[in-house]
């Protein structure tokens, strides 16, 4: 009776442990548990009651880069086009959930999966195609506490140093975030790089007219090339403006040193008087993942209608 009964045990650890072995990922992330189960297709995410949890740092030990480092190389046209939408290239909207970890989504998720989709032009259908918040995050949080915030330029630093992996590859929870990636994971980053990345903004010393941060932005994005950002969002004042969701205000002045949330530029429309951004907090939220932004949080200090709110901007080109 012992020996049926030690042979069913035997039987059914197998069972289990092959079972395991056939739903989680092949990439187990190392001392995390429990193991990260990732779908087979990737599909937006609503999250009805998403923690709307932001984490945007100011500070970095990189030297920031000059204003005038990106504007030597662009060309601001004399006439630009009413409207840009380069949404459609964008992974499906999901939310980064309890983390502080908006800055990982806009530059590693959403910006590094655009430029692998329109540079190798394949659709979204697993998460083998889009890139791992994760892999940033673990490495560019600010401390130990998966709440904690990180900073933009030291996540653009790394996408240059050592690039990102899929999500496939080194899986994101929202519960666990000590995970950092091993050999194979970093070899397989290096071929989803970028190049470089540049502070966006206008210098002072520069007075052509057309020469000005929302012409910039444009430009940029008339050349595909999405601008991530972070604004303060705790103030925010959002509204429906012609049926679509906008902010256009804050209800106070925004907090002093608060570098608040990453977003991700995606488009403009002249008749929204905005631009069209791409947020972390899944479907519920906004047009459906989405907001306009209003062109007045990219004016100068001195123009009357200027809104405080705006906090960073930096373009990251691609690697060849």
């Amino acid at each position: 009776m012992k020996k049926r009964i030690h042979l069913f045990i035997i039987s059914l650890s197998v069972l289990f442990i092959n079972s395991c072995e056939y739903s989680y990922n092949q990439f187990p992330l190392e001392n995390e548990t429990p193991p990260i189960f990732v779908p087979d297709i990737i599909i937006s995410e609503e999250s009805p009651y998403d923690p709307n949890q932001t984490g945007s740092a100011c500070n970095s030990a990189l030297k920031k880069t000059s204003s005038s480092e990106l504007i030597n190389l662009i060309t601001i046209p004399d006439s630009l086009p009413n409207i840009i939408d380069l949404s459609t290239d964008m992974p499906p909207v999901r939310s980064q959930g309890h983390q502080g970890s908006c800055v990982a989504w806009a530059t590693s998720y959403y910006l590094k999966s655009y430029q692998e989709k329109t540079q190798h032009n394949y659709e979204y259908s697993s998460y083998k195609d889009v890139m791992s918040p994760s892999f940033v995050y673990n490495q560019t949080k600010e401390n130990s506490n998966c709440l904690s915030g990180s900073n933009i330029q030291n996540a653009l630093e790394l996408l240059k140093s050592q690039g990102t992996t899929s999500w496939k590859e080194f899986p994101y929870t929202d519960i666990a975030c000590s995970t950092l990636p091993t050999n194979k994971q970093l070899a397989l980053a290096e071929k989803n790089k970028i190049k470089e990345y540049y502070y966006v903004s206008v210098p002072d010393t520069i007075t052509q007219k057309r020469y000005t941060l929302i012409n910039l932005i444009k430009t940029l994005l008339n050349q595909k090339q999405p601008v991530v950002i972070s604004m303060d969002f705790e103030n925010l004042v959002f509204e429906n403006q012609k049926g679509q969701y906008i902010t256009n205000t804050y209800s106070k002045n925004p907090i002093e040193g608060l570098c608040g949330h990453a977003i991700l530029i995606v488009g403009y429309d002249d008749t929204m008087n905005a631009f069209n951004i791409v947020n972390s907090w899944g479907t519920n939220w906004g047009n459906e993942g989405y907001c306009w932004v209003n062109y007045n949080f990219f004016l100068k200090k001195n123009n009357k209608d200027y809104q405080k709110g705006l906090t960073s901007a930096y373009v990251a080109y691609d690697a060849d």
